[in-house]
């Protein structure tokens, strides 16, 4: 079973809810159309599962990738890295702080600000 959630994220809200026994791309087609019939269809923010990017495609809306799972499967293989007993300690704190820095440039809401600290990142870490 499987919980299907479209939210509002300018009113803040759930605007609908589903559970379906399988997570197909026709049953999650089918819960975003009837969900949003008449109703305006941007944009939808999914977690980074490829599947997805087919459904939007089709539907005819952006894809937005959640921030929250990216920084989460970034974290998941850094971990492993960090448990490594090949990686040095001088690496394993350079990743903990280039991870540091990926992360504050996705919470920058000033594009020149995230340009910017996006290029300081790249020139310390080449």
């Amino acid at each position: 079973m499987y919980r299907l959630t479209l939210y509002d994220q300018i009113r803040n809200i759930p605007i609908a809810e589903q559970i379906v026994p399988k997570r197909t791309p026709q049953a999650i087609t089918q819960f975003i159309q009837e969900s949003t019939n008449n109703q305006p269809l941007i944009s939808v923010t999914t977690d980074h599962m490829p599947l997805y990017k087919n459904i939007m495609d089709y539907i005819g809306v952006k894809h937005q990738l959640c921030v929250f799972h990216l920084f989460k499967m970034i974290g998941d293989k850094i971990y492993k890295k960090l448990r490594s007993k090949k990686v040095t300690e001088r690496e394993k704190i350079s990743l903990c702080l280039y991870f540091t820095d990926i992360k504050n440039i996705f919470r920058t809401y000033n594009s020149k600000n995230q340009s910017k600290k996006t290029r300081k990142t790249i020139k310390r870490f080449q």
